[in-house]
């Protein structure tokens, strides 16, 4: 992983923040963004899914796409509060 930061990143730096604890907060951020962007994308083609298959409604079909719909919400709800926590501690 690259660990060069952008100039708005290194004077958003908190203070008695060493810079190594600095860039793994950084990298976990990044990567949870980018995994917040994959599941979003699956939830919009899961919702698509669910609108097409919606005169199925209560098959084993829709019923496994309305799971997979639920379970990829959970995922993306909690990747928000990971970095929210995150973000949180940067702050301080």
């Amino acid at each position: 992983m690259d660990n060069k930061m952008t100039l708005e990143e290194v004077f958003m730096w908190p203070k008695g923040m060493s810079l190594e604890d600095y860039q793994k907060l950084l990298t976990k951020i990044k990567r949870l963004k980018a995994k917040m962007h994959s599941l979003t994308e699956t939830r919009d083609f899961l919702e698509d899914a669910l609108d097409l298959l919606s005169d199925e409604e209560g098959s084993e079909r829709y019923n496994r796409k309305a799971q997979q719909y639920e379970d990829t919400c959970r995922q993306l709800d909690k990747a928000f509060k990971q970095i929210d926590e995150l973000e949180a501690k940067l702050k301080s």
